[in-house]
């Protein structure tokens, strides 16, 4: 742990409180600016944005990467035309090395105020529970060496579990790789409209048809069944079961989490192949590797149960990350901040 990690997590602390006041002076670098955009390639239309707030940077990658420089030194009420050129990395490979042509109308530009770094901050961004700057800087710094053990836990359970596949005969009947692809599209849709866009949208941005999509997605698909047989023979040969009142503790932890799941039969059969699978997944860790002396029973417990909230959620074992993946592409597609759904229009063939 470095005091450098606690510093930046205070930093975001800070970001996260931040207000935004309006100024009469250019953009500058930092700032916030609610504008019109019109991005074309050629004679396609990349997006079109109505007051849209974003704020200016000099980090931005994929589709608008090199667009934030062009705006420095813009007024409120100037309209400026200028080119970029799309990364030759960009997922659209139609759209990646291609130019990408700007026309942006400057509505307004805001200009951000950090709070103070004291005890009252502290107090205010911890609902009270820091009373100063140096308690809050040693729940900082828990928070992070907490999920660094969380990562490395992960990656070592996909090492393990990878380990088996790879020694493993699977004889996977199609049907079942189809059902696990329609499942990875429709968990994926619904994130997309999270991020205010549609599923067909967001094929249209990355350029690729529902056909081209659903073979990309396919070997991932074919992992997922494969994890998903291995843990469950893990599970019978271990006898591995879940009692109904570890599934009673699951839907006490959503709800105190604010979210009150339905106590529906399809519900519960969720939460139990799920803690199920975790369990498993702690079990070939007994199994295949050294205790760690410093584990204790109640952290231990503590993150099977978040492990399993987060299965619940996914559909999968907690270290399946594709959906997360996903989202990551779709929000390097859009500008920083969301979009309401009525100011966007995408329309790339």
């Amino acid at each position: 742990m470095t005091s450098e990690e606690v510093d930046k997590e205070l930093q975001a602390l800070r970001d996260r409180q931040a207000e935004w006041q309006a100024v009469d002076r250019p953009v500058e670098y930092n700032d916030r600016i609610k504008a019109d955009l019109k991005l074309t390639s050629g004679e396609q239309t990349i997006s079109d944005l109505k007051d849209n707030t974003f704020e200016i940077t000099n980090e931005r990658h994929g589709l608008f990467s090199g667009m934030d420089e062009h705006l420095l030194g813009m007024k409120a009420g100037e309209t400026k035309e200028f080119s970029t050129t799309i990364p030759a990395d960009y997922s659209n490979e139609k759209l990646a090395n291609q130019q990408a042509d700007y026309v942006v109308t400057l509505h307004s530009v805001e200009e951000k105020s950090l709070p103070e770094l004291d005890d009252a901050f502290a107090e205010k961004v911890s609902d009270g529970e820091c009373e100063n700057v140096e308690a809050l800087s040693k729940v900082l710094s828990d928070n992070i060496l907490d999920g660094k053990k969380r990562r490395i836990n992960s990656d070592l359970r996909d090492k393990v579990l990878s380990a088996i596949i790879e020694q493993s005969h699977f004889v996977i009947h199609p049907l079942l790789v189809e059902e696990e692809v329609e499942e990875m599209l429709h968990r994926s849709g619904h994130m997309f409209e999270q991020q205010h866009f549609t599923p067909e949208q967001y094929l249209k941005v990355i350029g690729k048809t529902r056909e081209e999509y659903t073979e990309e997605v396919r070997p991932d698909a074919e992992r997922r069944v494969q994890r998903r047989l291995v843990l469950d023979e893990v599970a019978r040969r271990e006898q591995i079961s879940v009692q109904a009142e570890e599934i009673e503790a699951l839907f006490n932890a959503y709800a105190q989490m604010g979210q009150q799941l339905p106590e529906t039969e399809e519900q519960v059969r969720s939460l139990m192949v799920s803690y199920r699978w975790e369990k498993a997944f702690n079990r070939l860790l007994e199994l295949t590797t050294d205790p760690d002396p410093d584990a204790e029973s109640e952290a231990e417990a503590e993150t099977s149960i978040t492990s399993a909230e987060a299965a619940a959620l996914a559909g999968e074992p907690a270290s399946e990350t594709q959906a997360e993946s996903e989202v990551e592409t779709l929000e390097e597609s859009a500008t920083a901040t969301p979009l309401p759904e009525e100011s966007r229009t995408e329309t790339v063939e």
